[in-house]
């Protein structure tokens, strides 16, 4: 049966210290007092990747060490699998707009660390794709600042890393045929939020 507000899955993705987290606080406020929501009929599920599974706790710990890349990127598939199971499409069907902190894009973190990148798109194959996937960038140099803002000091030491990853999510976005919309992360907080919210409304049909 249709429902007055059918299910969508958004992403957010980008880079350390590209401001996702703040920009996905400000997105569910919108959502949930939406202007032209004027029968509350919208409802949210916040989620998070590594989420909430039997793999979750053992990918945390290995991302405290020096974790084997490939070793990793197995546990985040199974995980993934299981979130998307269990949590994602069930509230989907229900009519549910998803907001999901990283999804399969976030496997070019195993890519800087060696990992085959057509391997890991290759496992992913016939994972749902999502409706929508914000692509949050900024320059390595603004996250930097960001960071030594927060005193973040490790940061310094992962610069070519970070660098290495915005390379990486270029290239997903050109291997994938998947709804990206990168957005420019680098203004101010209010101006990224406009931009997210102008692409989210284009899906809603509201």
């Amino acid at each position: 049966m249709k429902r007055p507000i059918e299910g969508k899955f958004i992403v957010l993705e980008g880079a350390d210290f590209c401001g996702k987290t703040t920009q996905l606080r400000l997105l569910l406020e919108y959502l949930l007092n939406h202007p032209k929501d004027r029968d509350r009929l919208i409802s949210v599920l916040a989620t998070r990747e590594p989420s909430n599974t039997e793999h979750t706790l053992k990918i945390r710990e290995m991302l405290s060490k020096m974790p084997d890349a490939k070793k990793l990127s197995e546990l985040f598939l199974l995980d993934r699998v299981q979130h998307l199971k269990t949590q994602i499409e069930p509230a989907l069907s229900q009519g549910v707009i998803v907001v999901c902190d990283r999804y399969m894009y976030s496997l070019v973190y195993q890519v800087v660390k060696g990992v085959d990148f057509d391997e890991l798109i290759e496992r992913h194959k016939g994972l749902r794709v999502p409706d929508l996937v914000l692509v949050l960038s900024a320059p390595a140099s603004v996250r930097l600042e960001r960071a030594r803002g927060k005193g973040k000091d490790v940061f310094d030491k992962d610069v070519i890393l970070q660098e290495k990853l915005d390379e990486a999510y270029e290239q997903i976005q050109k291997k994938l045929s998947h709804p990206f919309k990168k957005i420019d992360a680098s203004q101010s907080i209010s101006a990224t939020q406009e931009d997210i919210r102008r692409a989210v409304d284009d899906i809603l049909g509201l």
